[in-house]
């Protein structure tokens, strides 16, 4: 998905190199924003994740992601693509092997500071 910068510069970076950056990725957004539409672009990322996995699936969130493929996907809807199991990643001490599950993790890449 998309990362996110935390605003400051990076060592070897310039101010005037990181507002100048700013600048035209402001000015992509703004082109883009009427004709953006996030549930169709996340249901899409989500879609094609679900058929290049065949098979049992095993959904593993962070608690971000779990919280956006809720408001895009209905949990009928995750029966429908064969996703039986939906789990956070940081839960490891209730899990136990499953090997007839194909995990496909859904993570936000973003850096937290």
């Amino acid at each position: 998905m998309t990362s996110f910068d935390s605003g400051e510069p990076s060592r070897g970076e310039s101010v005037s190199g990181l507002s100048s950056a700013r600048k035209v990725g402001d000015r992509l957004a703004r082109d883009l924003r009427p004709n953006m539409d996030l549930v169709t672009a996340l249901r899409g990322y989500l879609e094609r994740m679900f058929t290049e996995v065949s098979g049992m699936k095993a959904l593993l969130f962070d608690r971000d992601t779990c919280r956006m493929v809720s408001m895009v996907y209905e949990q009928h809807e995750l029966l429908q693509k064969e996703a039986f199991l939906s789990d956070f990643l940081d839960n490891v001490a209730d899990r136990e092997p499953k090997p007839f599950l194909k995990a496909v993790v859904v993570v936000l890449s973003l850096i937290h500071i």
